[in-house]
């Protein structure tokens, strides 16, 4: 069920990559109705299935492509009975419509009911104003990564690498070349690798010592195209010793996480790599709810692809900002460029 689990979301992105399709475009505005939309992009199904009628009502192009949309939203939140109505829109719309109104639908379900990060939309490549100069890669996609070994391996999850990809790895003013030297798609981890030496390994920590209410820190990249490529430092604890549905193999998490942190390293008090964070709860009310691999998993991974790796000891006695700032420099954003 994991693998099934790992596939679909890994396809959601791939098609979010392939397509560019935003999960607000079928949010367009109808007078009277305020209300009724402010529902629907809450995630209720009932709102949603009344809205793509409304949309269906309008008859216009734009509007069967919204409700389409919408109707596969609600469908997959639990609507019933929606084959028929579904099947009767897509009749009037091309191919290309139909693919982007499902996986529309199924990013934006994906945000409200299941912890996934990795459907940020990829930022737009920057644009050059020099018509001689070659053009900018396209950016499928980015995250979060952490140095753990002096000889350029790299930390992070499975599902910010898309296939066919060129990936960079930027730490501060320096950008480097990076290469996939293990994946793993059941436990979203994976192991990338730079030139060695080039930047300082954070610990590893792999004992059973880590309890509910282990105060925890991420540090990372997220919405970079709002917030930028410098690193971005969260505290919080740990929440749950199981995850989503009591996944056993990841730890829920109290640190604020959005687009872009999927793949950071999740810190103790004393600087040691403890987990991977790799999606947040999408679903309202819910608020910080974050999830993390466990170090357990992490451990296995690493026993498969890093056997020699060492097992640091307990916290230092620095204080938070040295052990912050010394986990800062082990860590960087990872950019997903489209393969020439």
């Amino acid at each position: 069920m994991k693998r099934v689990l790992a596939f679909f979301f890994f396809c959601i992105a791939c098609a979010l990559s392939i397509f560019s399709v935003s999960a607000q475009t079928f949010w367009d505005p109808i007078p009277g109705h305020d209300d009724l939309i402010q529902a629907a992009r809450s995630g209720y199904p009932e709102a949603q299935v009344e809205l793509a009628r409304t949309y269906i009502r309008q008859r216009t192009p734009n509007a069967r492509a919204n409700a389409a949309a919408l109707l596969h939203l609600a469908r997959l939140g639990g609507a019933r009975n929606l084959d028929r109505d579904i099947n009767d829109l897509v009749r009037g719309l091309g191919r290309q419509s139909i693919i982007q109104a499902h996986n529309a639908a199924v990013i934006l379900y994906t945000r409200y009911n299941h912890p996934s990060l990795e459907l940020e939309e990829p930022a737009a490549a920057p644009k050059t104003s020099d018509p001689q100069s070659p053009p900018e890669p396209e950016l499928l996609g980015n995250g979060s990564g952490t140095v753990i070994s002096d000889d350029g391996l790299i930390l992070t999850a499975a599902h910010v690498l898309p296939d066919s990809s060129n990936i960079q790895f930027r730490s501060g003013n320096a950008t480097f070349p990076a290469e996939i030297v293990a994946i793993d798609r059941e436990t979203d981890l994976a192991l990338l690798k730079i030139e060695p030496g080039k930047l300082p390994a954070a610990p590893l920590r792999f004992d059973s010592s880590v309890k509910l209410g282990t105060p925890v820190f991420t540090i990372g990249f997220p919405n970079i195209k709002h917030q930028g490529v410098s690193p971005k430092l969260n505290k919080g604890e740990i929440s749950s010793l199981a995850g989503y549905r009591d996944d056993p193999s990841t730890w829920q998490i109290s640190v604020p996480v959005l687009p872009g942190n999927s793949g950071g390293a999740l810190f103790d008090n004393g600087g040691h790599i403890i987990g991977i964070v790799v999606s947040k709860l999408f679903l309202q009310g819910a608020g910080h709810v974050s999830y993390a691999v466990t170090s357990a998993k992490l451990g296995e991974f690493l026993g498969k692809h890093l056997p020699d790796k060492s097992i640091a000891a307990g916290p230092s006695d620095d204080s938070f900002e040295e052990v912050a700032d010394r986990a800062v420099r082990s860590c960087g954003l990872i950019m997903s460029y489209k393969s020439e």
